[in-house]
């Protein structure tokens, strides 16, 4: 097994264009994310078996490190275990299942398990669902700030670039929002996205307001020529689950979100 500790972007593009498909890995390729990336890979014993990681830093309130496995786990915890002494003292981390097993010097707090769901067809326009932008993010925020629940509030994440750069849209009732996505990272180059940020008002749930929103902003970016969509869903949540399934959307993974620290 090889570690190289400086991939090259090019190989890594075709690793996750060819062998795997990942909107996330790939979006962070991009010339927005990749200056604030920090890469990892450990080449398997059978040719095109690879693990990567990656660290971002500088865009979030505390450095993310990215270890999704969608070819193989053994591998990837591998990794983990090598670079660990490399790793900042706090972290926020979407990782295999048992990257606790192989990261002994880090407490592992907040753990949600996790679900990777792609798109798999062309999805359809709502003419009701409205885009929205950097000029409504003061409404946006105020609305993200109360159609969490208790329980939901951790799974929230919303940064002014994200409105600034990406489509976000809304369905809107009486001129308020009652119903909202958000992109939370694309690239055009390598024509993927993944979209976050899917909620409705809690009074407002069970209308199909989320699958319209859903599918109006996969369309929208489908149009932009974005053609690998996913989004991560806590696998409790079956009525989203459902949701996502009737949309296209096809179950990838499991993977653990949580936060790190020594």
């Amino acid at each position: 097994m090889h570690l190289n500790t400086a991939p090259a972007r090019e190989m890594l593009a075709t690793y996750y264009q060819s062998r795997v498909v990942d909107p996330y890995a790939l979006t962070d390729l991009d010339d927005f994310f990749w200056p604030h990336t920090r890469w990892w890979t450990l080449e398997g014993d059978e040719p095109g078996v690879m693990a990567a990681v990656f660290l971002i830093n500088g865009l979030h309130s505390m450095p993310i490190l990215y270890a999704v496995a969608p070819q193989d786990d053994a591998l990837t915890l591998n990794l983990l275990r090598l670079i660990e002494p490399e790793l900042p003292a706090g972290l926020f981390g979407l990782l295999p299942p048992n990257t606790a097993d192989v990261m002994p010097h880090y407490h592992f707090s907040d753990v949600s398990m996790m679900l990777r769901m792609q798109l798999e067809r062309r999805p359809t326009d709502h003419s009701g669902i409205v885009s929205v932008g950097p000029a409504q993010q003061h409404i946006i925020e105020a609305f993200l700030a109360t159609a969490y629940t208790e329980d939901e509030a951790d799974i929230r994440l919303f940064e002014s670039y994200m409105l600034e750069r990406w489509p976000h849209v809304a369905c809107i009732e009486d001129g308020e929002i009652v119903s909202f996505g958000g992109t939370h990272v694309l690239t055009h180059q390598y024509a993927a996205a993944g979209i976050g940020n899917i909620v409705t008002q809690p009074g407002k749930r069970g209308g199909g307001r989320a699958s319209r929103v859903t599918e109006a902003l996969c369309a929208r970016l489908w149009r932009l020529g974005i053609r690998h969509i996913g989004l991560n869903v806590a696998e409790s949540n079956t009525h989203a689950r459902r949701c996502y399934d009737r949309l296209g959307f096809v179950e990838k993974l499991r993977f653990i979100e949580c936060s790190l620290t020594r």
